[in-house]
């Protein structure tokens, strides 16, 4: 039995493809027998919600932006990532398991339009997941997030994966594979595109566990009722006996409102449980819900009359029954049964929900259509997995505002991390007054400096105590502050720049004094200036208020004159390509400006190609049907106000495939390559054009000296022997 799929060179150039396109066979694992039964995996218990890029501490806009800057454990000299964070407090919470997801390639490369639970897939991403997951001893289930492209775009899904699994595979051995999240096709289709990615992942030497997805985790994919939802598990084999079904439970509101009460979640909770319970017992595979949570999975709390939170951290009375009910039936279970619930993650929008989502501990006020509450992950009940001694306890906290008035009110937030929850948090804010929680508002009453300390107790046995202190001052004027702008800090010569400053605190009037560096002057809150020589320069601003007597405060900015210059943009020659054929390069750029940073962009683009504007990478795989020639211009955009951005055309020739057995073409660009195997083909038809050239060339040559000899040779016989005409008249 053998199983075909189209290999793919990189990461790239895969959307599109149809279902099913042979190149490389792939040979089937032997049938998983009664020497190879299904291996029974480890306590896995933990959340999902973590995007990819969470594991570095430059996420996207998207991820949760802490102001605490916890030194991280895995990374020196750096913060705790969102990722980190998440699995500090999963781990002083008894988890041991992350799901983490990124987005689906095949349909959607760039992750746009977004979807805010994905981050697109990055090497460097999933590296540090390894190590955050490595030295904390976390599982991780990595989720593909594309839904149906098991079924509607299979050859690129497995190729996709291919290189996942080379890249990610060897870097960690705790990582359960997600082929596909909540796929929506048949179970004779997911049966048969599961067991071609399995033969795939094996044929790769890969033995890490494969989480299988049943057809009724997808809201719109099941045709069985409740009862009956055990049927959509595919039937797979495995020549590991490392496969695991999922399936992912939920008590939504459109299809239970009319029994909303906790009976209704209790016997919902049951039949769920029935379902993986069967499940296991008719596939022969044991159990790993990747999902499932508390989520009423409507808009806004639009409906449950009982709403705690919104969004989809968010839950109500009823759901909350629900997914209690259904974690104590599956932590019960014997052998247990492993669940990842959803979401802990910054993405979530509910609110308060922080980098934490569902296990956000805080209390959170209620508003429109739904009454406040703490996550509903720090109110679940279950056995926690043993993970020996609890890691050391660390608490932080911050206040706002930074700068205080007498009698009014500054807010003090703690951040506890590490040892064993629940935590206990006390307050000493130095003025004779003390307070408890995590986040807490006090008012200071004289003006002067209290030094405010915070304690954090834990549940460890011994327990563990850890403090952190700060200074605050209050005043009864808030002392004078400033700030001070620029339209740009890298102007042209010539370029005017505009400074904008303002003031708050001490007495106003406030009196602006600007110096620009190069000597010239200014007064009031705005001016232009514009500098006529190249360099650099520090503008300075001072600004006094009218008290008695009178403050003073300063701030200044440095500004860059410098002659703009494009960036350097660096592209491959004008290539040629057989249709069919791989054409890969990358494309660079480099500011010349002082503080520049270049963005890329192209137009022209073949249909089919797909260029990163990050990387710069491109690749096109031209069809028989886009022979030509395309032009593509590069554009490497700068910072620089204005900017000066750098283009340059490329040409790629498309030429008709070489019929069988001929020449496959293709120059394939800086880093790319053709898929042909004929090593001589473009050089040895150049070699003999030349070859027979030269004999040619030869050949007249020698034809010309033999006639040149054969002239010579009959005037010196017409010398020694003149014509009988002549002699008979000499006669």
């Amino acid at each position: 039995m053998t199983i075909s799929v189209l290999y793919a060179p990189a990461l790239s150039a895969l959307k599109g493809q149809s279902h099913y396109s042979p190149r490389v066979t792939f040979p089937a694992p032997s049938l998983c027998g009664a020497t190879c039964p299904p291996q029974e995996p480890p306590v896995m218990i933990g959340w999902g919600g973590l995007r990819l890029d969470s594991a570095t501490t430059t996420c996207s806009s998207v991820c949760y932006q802490n102001s605490t800057f916890v030194p991280s454990n895995v990374f020196p000299g750096q913060s705790q990532s969102d990722m980190e964070r998440l699995v500090v407090r999963m781990r002083a919470m008894g988890f041991n398991t992350i799901r983490v997801s990124f987005a689906p390639y095949c349909t959607n490369p760039t992750n746009n339009p977004p979807d805010p639970s994905d981050s697109v897939y990055n090497l460097t991403d999933a590296q540090n997941m390894a190590k955050i997951a490595s030295y904390y001893n976390f599982w991780i289930v990595l989720r593909y997030d594309g839904d149906n492209d098991i079924s509607t775009a299979t050859t690129c899904w497995l190729n996709y994966w291919q290189t996942v699994i080379q890249q990610v595979g060897p870097l960690y051995d705790q990582i359960v594979w997600e082929p596909i999240n909540e796929p929506g096709a048949s179970v004779s289709v997911l049966s048969a595109d599961y067991q071609s990615w399995i033969n795939m992942a094996r044929s790769n030497g890969d033995k890490h566990f494969i989480a299988i997805e049943n057809q009724c985790s997808s809201i719109t994919g099941c045709p069985f009722s409740a009862q009956n939802a055990w049927q959509g598990y595919p039937t797979v084999t495995d020549s590991l006996g490392k496969v695991l079904i999922s399936y992912h439970p939920y008590y939504g509101w459109q299809n239970n409102s009319g029994s909303w009460n906790a009976a209704g979640a209790i016997a919902g909770a049951q039949t769920d449980y029935q379902v993986v319970v069967l499940g296991e017992q008719n596939t022969g595979w044991y159990a790993l819900n990747t999902e499932g949570g508390a989520d009423p999975q409507v808009a806004d709390c639009n409906g449950p009359p009982d709403c705690i939170l919104p969004g989809p951290a968010g839950y109500a009375n009823v759901t909350l029954v629900y997914i209690q009910t259904l974690t104590h039936l599956l932590d019960s279970h014997v052998p247990r049964i492993n669940w990842v619930w959803w979401p802990a993650a910054s993405w979530t929008g509910t609110p308060c929900a922080g980098t934490y989502g569902a296990l956000q501990p805080a209390y959170c006020p209620g508003g429109t259509s739904y009454s406040g509450g703490v996550g509903w992950g720090s109110l679940l009940n279950y056995v926690p997995v043993s993970s020996g001694s609890p890691p050391p306890l660390k608490t932080s906290f911050t206040f706002l505002p930074p700068n205080a008035l007498v009698n009014s009110p500054v807010t003090f937030t703690a951040v506890t991390t590490g040892g064993t929850l629940p935590y206990a948090v006390s307050w000493d804010f130095g003025d004779g007054t003390t307070g408890n929680g995590d986040t807490i508002t006090h008012s200071f009453t004289k003006a002067q400096t209290f030094q405010v300390t915070e304690t954090a107790t834990d549940l460890s046995n011994p327990s563990q105590t850890s403090t952190d202190s700060h200074s605050i001052t209050t005043f009864t004027v808030l002392p004078l502050s400033t700030t001070f702008i620029a339209s740009t800090s890298t102007p042209g010569l010539g370029q005017p720049v505009t400074f904008t400053a303002s003031a708050t605190g001490g007495t106003p009037p406030y009196t602006y004094s600007i110096s620009f560096g190069d000597g010239g002057t200014a007064s009031g809150n705005s001016a232009t200036h514009t500098y006529s020589t190249l360099g650099s320069y520090v503008a300075n601003l001072t600004v006094t208020d009218s008290a008695i007597p009178q403050a003073s405060v300063s701030a200044s900015l440095t500004i860059n004159l410098q002659s703009l210059t494009p960036p350097v943009l660096t592209i491959p020659g004008n290539q040629t390509v057989a249709a069919g054929n791989w054409i890969n390069f990358t494309v660079t750029a480099s500011p010349v400006n002082t503080g520049g940073t270049v963005t890329l962009s192209a137009t022209g683009l073949p249909t089919g190609a797909t260029f990163d504007t990050t990387t710069g990478a491109f690749s096109w795989r031209p069809s028989v049907g886009q022979t030509g020639i395309y032009t593509i211009v590069f554009i490497a955009t700068d910072s620089s106000s204005p900017s000066t951005p750098a283009s340059k055309p490329m040409g790629i020739r498309v030429n008709q495939a070489a019929p069988p057995g001929g020449s496959n073409g293709g120059s394939g660009g800086g880093g790319g390559s053709s898929n042909g195997s004929c090593l001589f083909c473009g050089i040895l038809p150049s070699i003999f054009s030349r070859i027979g050239l030269l004999i040619i060339g030869g050949l007249l040559g020698l034809i010309s000296t033999l006639a040149l000899f054969t002239i010579r040779a009959r005037a010196i016989l017409n010398r020694r022997n003149p014509p009988i005409n002549q002699l008979v008249r000499e006669d």
